[in-house]
């Protein structure tokens, strides 16, 4: 028996994989994508047994894990809770960097939507007031929403 240890030099391979893909949105998302694409309006779905209203929709409740059924409308304005501002490139962004991405609390809602934020970071603080910013042609995507836009300061 040969006590030997095997020494190598690891290799890395580099190269790009380009995977296409698709998946079913569920009910809950599936609404809300096609209302968003045919109605202009956001839409939430409220807990039958806490109340808390969830957007996106979730189809269990994140508070008390029962299965929300309600749909309800939501405002497209709301307060900027938090912000950020991108600076690296990722193939999958929704604008080219420099962008800012915030947290925004709409008014009817209990969760935060995270969205893209039509202004510089510079011109950002917690607690300003936007409003969605909707694309004229619309696909049932979360992008039909082109951003959101300053209304008033918080």
């Amino acid at each position: 028996m040969s006590t030997d240890k095997i020494s190598f030099e690891p290799k890395v391979l580099e190269g790009e994989i380009n995977i296409p893909y698709k998946w079913t949105t569920g009910p809950a998302a599936g609404k809300f994508l096609t209302t968003l694409r045919d109605e202009r309006k956001i839409i939430g779905l409220k807990c039958s047994s806490c109340g808390r209203v969830s957007v996106p929709p979730e189809e269990i409740c994140g508070k008390c894990r029962k299965r929300n059924s309600e749909f309800v409308d939501i405002s497209d304005e709301g307060e900027l809770v938090s912000f950020t501002e991108v600076r690296v490139p990722v193939f999958w962004q929704p604008a080219e960097p420099p962008f800012v991405i915030g947290f925004i609390k709409l008014d009817g809602a209990d969760t935060l939507l995270i969205h893209r934020i039509l202004a510089s970071a510079s011109s950002l603080k917690k607690g300003l007031r936007v409003k969605a910013r909707w694309k004229e042609e619309r696909e049932g995507h979360i992008l039909d929403i082109e951003g959101f836009e300053i209304i008033q300061e918080g």
